[in-house]
């Protein structure tokens, strides 16, 4: 455990980080003036690639949280980000949420 436990926390915190940036870039390709074709292909190259990193830390946080709620033993093995956030579903939506703020407020801007 001591070996997976680094390189899944940092799988997860890469796969966050770049579902956050891919976000931002399909909505800055989505709102730019370019040709439709070239808006389209990446449009498209990018919605690929935020559907896989969110496959992706959808299935370590659900994989995980099911391994938090059926090892009940006195040792509680947890995949712990920091002292109080778990890798596990919550997590996973925290992730989206924060993408989803993220993007709202980059459209906000941009409208005005």
């Amino acid at each position: 455990m001591s070996i997976v436990k680094p390189i899944v926390l940092m799988h997860v915190a890469i796969c966050s980080s770049l579902m956050i940036m891919l976000s931002n870039s399909f909505i800055m390709v989505f709102l730019s003036t370019g040709s439709f074709t070239y808006k389209t292909i990446n449009l498209f190259k990018i919605g690929s690639g935020i559907v896989h990193l969110c496959g992706q830390l959808f299935l370590y946080c659900h994989l995980f949280d099911n391994m938090n709620l059926k090892i009940n033993d006195a040792n509680h093995v947890r995949m712990k980000v920091s002292t109080k956030k778990i890798v596990n579903l919550q997590l996973f939506a925290s992730v989206l949420m924060t993408s989803y703020n993220i993007v709202s407020v980059m459209v906000k801007t941009m409208n005005k």
